[in-house]
């Protein structure tokens, strides 16, 4: 997906012991998602990003695990230790 379709930024935080212990197949973070996006499409959204650091590994899986693919920026943002991901909608 090309950078220039995510017009929504997203970010979702979910704290360690409630992914580990509650949430550990993140079902809640899924349905939270699912009741996000119908208003930005309606919107007129066509994609949505994040921005995290490359080293937070969990987080990166969840976002991956929601179907949030890297996206390739011309920015220098690999070189700072971040991470752009996108998802259409």
């Amino acid at each position: 997906m090309p950078a220039d379709h995510c017009q929504s930024v997203l970010r979702i935080d979910v704290l360690s012991q409630w992914r580990d212990n509650i949430i550990g197949d993140i079902s809640i973070v899924k349905r939270a998602l699912a009741c996000v996006v119908p208003p930005l499409k309606l919107c007129g959204s066509q994609g949505i990003c994040t921005t995290l650091s490359s080293a937070n590994i969990a987080t990166l899986d969840t976002y991956r695990t929601l179907g949030f693919t890297e996206l390739s920026l011309d920015s220098p943002s690999l070189s700072n230790g971040l991470v752009t991901l996108g998802r259409p909608i």
